[in-house]
């Protein structure tokens, strides 16, 4: 296992072939002590992590469209995976966003798949996850 200097080097080596890519605008995905959130674009269905910011939509930096504050504990599907992307876009248009790290006590955890979410978003009107206005124009 390489050990301190060799594995920046190597890292370094490996930024520069373009092989490691850095965070939008050349900053570092992960920097210690540096509060993240996760941002995804339902267009082309990729999802990244940023600073905080006060604005809730930003630019995609891959096609131009708008990547939207989804919340620090979104674990984001994988690209090809329409069906789950289009869960997360039903419950993000619906008003709910992905923060915490535990269920409390008495709710009911977010759905697994696009026909358990649609059930899930008329049953639960006052879910804890659920803090923002629907977003209609977002429905999928």
């Amino acid at each position: 296992m390489p050990r301190g200097h060799e594995k920046q080097r190597r890292m370094e080596l490996r930024r520069q072939a373009g092989l490691r890519q850095w965070g939008a605008n050349g900053v570092a995905r992960s920097v210690g002590g540096i509060s993240r959130i996760a941002y995804a674009c339902f267009d082309c269905r990729v999802s990244q992590k940023r600073e905080r910011s006060a604005s809730n939509v930003e630019v995609c930096p891959r096609c131009g469209g708008k990547l939207y504050k989804m919340g620090w504990s979104l674990t984001a599907p994988k690209k090809e995976d329409a069906k789950q992307w289009q869960k997360i876009q039903l419950l993000f248009a619906s008003g709910f966003r992905f923060f915490g790290s535990g269920l409390p006590e008495g709710e009911v955890p977010l759905p697994k798949t696009l026909s358990e979410a649609r059930k899930f978003v008329e049953e639960q009107k006052s879910h804890y996850l659920r803090v923002e206005k629907q977003i209609p124009e977002l429905l999928p």
